[in-house]
């Protein structure tokens, strides 16, 4: 039996409302818990599609209830879509009935579909004298890190502060975009220790936390006061003021392992 403590926070850009937090992480609402396995995931949806929120809802939910491996990924994209297709079909009807029908202008952009980035890690309980151990699914610039005993000992994808940009790697709802959707998923593994800390989140926020450990800094002790909304909330203001952040919707699933 694995048994872990997690919060997940999300902060929306400055200036917008909550509601246009484009981000999502699933499970929502997880604070202790003991099983087997456990697992959670956190997605960047994209400005530039269309229900890109939907899309990382639908992403994060999925990786979380049938997790994929690099041998049946392509029956799991299948899954995805197959929501997917239920989703958007939902949303031109829901639409129709508010004597709102699609427009003409907005054809185009569902018909190229959603657009989001994705990470997610599956916690295994240690068994018969073997170690606990994870394994990590993603496509695109949404990260995780694995600190233990005050040092950081994994990160996932292994990119630069500089390697942060405004093209991510993507991962599209348009089903006709499989193939590349194959070729995009990163998986990885490794063993998991008692009292590991593990953080997942979305580009915005890895970008700092890449910078600050490149800097010889410990940017999970600044993570590590966030107990609550309000206290994530002002801590990000405070780094977006100070310009050492930019500005965009964020996201932190912070996962202290308590028992193996």
């Amino acid at each position: 039996m694995i048994k872990v403590r997690s919060i997940s926070l999300t902060e929306c850009k400055a200036g917008n409302k909550p509601q246009e937090n484009e981000d999502a992480f699933f499970p929502e609402h997880i604070r202790e818990e003991a099983k087997d396995v456990l697992r959670l995931a956190v997605s960047d949806g994209a400005t530039e599609g269309m229900l890109s929120l939907g899309w990382a809802h639908i992403l994060t939910r999925n990786l979380v209830r049938r997790w994929p491996d690099p041998e049946h990924l392509a029956e799991w994209l299948d899954n995805v879509y197959g929501d997917w297709a239920g989703y958007s079909d939902n949303y031109k009807r829901q639409r129709e009935v508010r004597k709102r029908p699609i427009k003409w202008y907005e054809e185009p952009g569902l018909e190229a579909g959603a657009f989001a980035t994705l990470i997610g890690v599956s916690l295994f309980a240690s068994m018969e004298g073997r170690p606990g151990r994870f394994e990590v699914a993603g496509v695109g610039d949404s990260c995780i890190f694995l600190v233990r005993e005050d040092a950081l000992v994994f990160r996932f994808p292994f990119l630069t502060a500089e390697e942060f940009n405004n093209q991510p790697v993507l991962l599209a709802s348009n089903c006709t975009r499989k193939a590349r959707a194959l070729e995009q998923f990163q998986f990885a593994r490794g063993d998991l220790c008692m009292s590991d800390r593990l953080y997942l989140m979305t580009d915005a926020l890895a970008a700092w936390f890449v910078r600050k450990s490149q800097a010889g800094y410990a940017p999970w002790r600044e993570l590590d006061k966030f107990g609550d909304r309000e206290s994530f909330s002002l801590g990000i203001k405070q780094l977006r003021e100070t310009r050492q952040i930019r500005n965009d919707d964020m996201t932190l699933t912070r996962v202290s392992v308590i028992e193996l």
